[in-house]
């Protein structure tokens, strides 16, 4: 018989990878049933998301005040960044509208007036709701279009 030989280190770190990964699809598709836009196929997948929903505070660990806004900065919300943001996500049912208005709000407030897109706070978040609404019908205009097998792919020009 052929012996394995692995490290133990790496095999610990491959398989935290893989839980967190799974832990953070099963909260996801936990998310979008509990919106609505989603159900489980039978008892077993809801029970199974559950699970593994459970794992995830067990697999971060404890998450200090610190850490829990590194993404708050002022780094994260270049009006290029939330703009690739959106490409990123503008097929996922679970970033509204409100959330895009937060997001170029907050790019006003750390960064000022943003040349071509707005001046004033108030316009900043129109700006955002706007954008939100495009990413909203593109996604709708999406669904419906991938009932008849057809892709469309976003692409950074189609939002401006």
């Amino acid at each position: 018989m052929r012996a394995f030989r692995f490290d133990a280190d790496t095999y610990k770190s491959v398989l935290h990878r893989r839980l967190l990964r799974a832990a953070a699809s099963a909260i996801a598709r936990l998310d979008q049933a509990a919106r609505g836009r989603d159900d489980f196929d039978n008892d077993y997948q809801f029970r199974a998301a559950v699970a593994l929903s459970r794992l995830g505070p067990a697999l971060v660990g404890v998450v200090d005040e610190e850490q829990a806004s590194v993404l708050d900065g002022p780094e994260y919300t270049t009006a290029k960044k939330i703009e690739l943001l959106e490409i990123l996500r503008a097929s996922r049912e679970d970033c509204d509208v409100a959330s895009w208005v937060h997001l170029w709000h907050r790019c006003f407030v750390d960064h000022g007036p943003q040349e071509g897109r707005f001046q004033t706070a108030e316009e900043a978040m129109e700006y955002g709701r706007q954008r939100g609404l495009a990413l909203e019908a593109k996604r709708l205009q999406k669904s419906e279009l991938s009932g008849n097998n057809e892709v469309h792919i976003l692409n950074e020009g189609d939002l401006s």
